[in-house]
């Protein structure tokens, strides 16, 4: 998609019509310095002539020619003075010039001679002044053209300074719907990417080109349908609507069309504004959560502290041979142990209380944690330990949360049922510590079926979970955790090939 830029504004000075007819009306070339000179040269010449001929000869119509040079005089008005002086001669040469001829058609060619010395003079005289009117009303259209052209670019900069200084994008397409304008805003968010703005490029070749580089989140799903959908609402626009880009970023989008036939495209980044509506909604959530979780905490224990116990009664005092006893005694117990859990996440999350650190070895305190842990049978856990000898400043109770809830939703995710896996691979999770940088790092990585594409936005959201058991909020309460503690948690997968989770720690032994 190359194109050369097309500006809007036409290049200034540029040559018309007007040029060329100016031209044409100036004719020959006025104030010539040789013409008065050459004028009286002639004049003399006949008045010489005139002398030797007799009279029927020379009748002073020569003289014509003389004033004819007025046409080339710097001032229109010397003609007159010119024509005054051919006249003189015209009438000298008939009292001295030798006699001959009839004297009435001698006298008759005289008179036609001053004549036409006289006609020949006004109209060279008015000639030149309706030249000199045509020049000066030309030379004044021309001024005016200049400063109503120069006031034209001057409004044009400031529409150009004004659109560049909008706080919006700003994009015009012609009514061949190609790019004809297009604000720094614009630029930087459409063409970012690209060496230089494709003015000329139709919206299709744009949008299409955006849309196979993978630049419209909204698009993953949709695939050709959406491009179809998008192009259709640009050639018939139905009113503002929003677009998510795959970088995260939000924008509203207006496209208007123009008397013309074009299309301008009016777009503003939101992304602020939803992230502000998001953290409203979380700030709700998390109200809710915090009154759900006194209630819980509270109501709950006591319950399924009876439950437990009289549970372990029925274990340890029944006589019967049933084999579905065991089975559902151990229901409850897992059945217990869950709702635990999803009580202590409540707990951690909403927690306030000061963290209390301690300088801990990673590695041992690490694996002591991991061994605690109930491995499902399906499970390979593998051990990667790379930072003996360095400890870290953490709140182990809290820490250790965070660790076994990354823990168990790797565990989670490569043994649930309605998971896609292939029946010839080997559910692993493998465990790494490293120091990279100036940090301390834990990895768990495993070969489950990852996390789809639209669900990862959300991952870290309160309440939010795409299991059907739990609350959602084991992983916001390891961010939460790992905050706490000044690091922070980063998640990368690929579905179909598993997750990698990574808690990082600032080291203690670094300033």
């Amino acid at each position: 998609m190359e194109h050369q830029p097309n500006d809007s504004i036409a290049p200034p000075d540029r040559p018309g019509p007007g040029r060329g007819l100016s031209r044409a009306i100036r004719g020959p070339a006025q104030g010539m310095p040789w013409a008065a000179p050459a004028a009286v040269l002639l004049a003399a010449a006949i008045f010489g002539i005139d002398l030797v001929l007799p009279l029927g000869v020379a009748g002073g119509v020569p003289y014509v020619a003389v004033i004819l040079f007025g046409w080339w005089l710097e001032r229109p008005g010397s003609v007159i003075w010119l024509a005054a002086l051919c006249s003189i001669l015209t009438a000298l040469g008939y009292f001295l010039s030798p006699e001959g001829g009839v004297p009435w058609m001698v006298l008759l060619n005289r008179t036609l001679a001053l004549c036409a010395i006289g006609v020949t003079a006004v109209l060279v005289h008015h000639a030149r002044g309706s030249e000199t009117r045509i020049r000066a009303a030309r030379d004044e259209a021309e001024a005016l053209a200049a400063a109503r052209s120069a006031e034209l670019r001057k409004s044009e900069t400031r529409l150009r300074d004004a659109i560049e200084a909008l706080p919006v994008g700003f994009t015009v397409y012609d009514k061949d719907d190609r790019l004809t304008l297009c604000n720094e805003i614009c630029r930087g968010y459409l063409f970012h990417h690209l060496d230089s703005v494709p003015y000329g490029a139709t919206f299709e070749e744009i949008v299409t080109e955006r849309f196979e580089r993978g630049l419209y989140l909204d698009a993953e799903d949709l695939k050709d349908r959406w491009l179809s959908e998008r192009l259709k609402l640009h050639r018939d626009p139905n009113g503002p609507f929003e677009q998510r880009h795959s970088d995260g970023r939000w924008y509203w989008i207006n496209e208007q069309r123009t008397e013309e036939g074009g299309v301008v495209v009016v777009s503003v980044d939101i992304t602020e504004r939803k992230r502000l509506e998001h953290e409203v909604l979380r700030q709700e959530r998390l109200a809710t959560l915090g009154q759900l979780t006194a209630t819980v905490s509270h109501e709950l224990r006591n319950p399924l502290g009876v439950i437990r116990t009289s549970a372990f009664i029925i274990k340890e005092g029944r006589t019967d041979t049933n084999p579905r006893v065991p089975r559902a005694l151990e229901r409850i117990e897992r059945s217990v142990i869950r709702c635990d859990r999803i009580i202590d996440e409540l707990l951690d999350f909403t927690r306030t209380s000061e963290l209390e650190p301690e300088p801990t070895p990673l590695d041992s305190w690490l694996d002591s944690t991991l061994s605690e842990q109930a491995l499902p049978s399906e499970v390979e856990l593998r051990r990667n330990f790379n930072v003996a000898g360095i400890d870290i400043a953490i709140d182990r109770d809290r820490f250790r949360r965070a660790v076994i809830n990354v823990f168990d939703n790797a565990c989670q995710a490569m043994t649930d049922p309605a998971a896609k896996h292939d029946g010839d691979t080997d559910h692993i999770l493998t465990v790494t510590t490293r120091v990279s940088d100036d940090r301390v790092e834990i990895i768990f990585e495993d070969n489950g079926p990852g996390i789809p594409a639209e669900v990862r936005p959300m991952i870290f959201e309160p309440l939010f979970s795409t299991k059907g058991f739990g609350v959602g909020l084991g992983l916001p309460a390891v961010k939460q955790i790992m905050e706490q503690h000044g690091g922070g948690v980063d998640i990368d997968s690929v579905p179909g090939q598993g997750a990698r989770v990574r808690l990082w720690l600032p080291r203690a032994d670094r300033g």
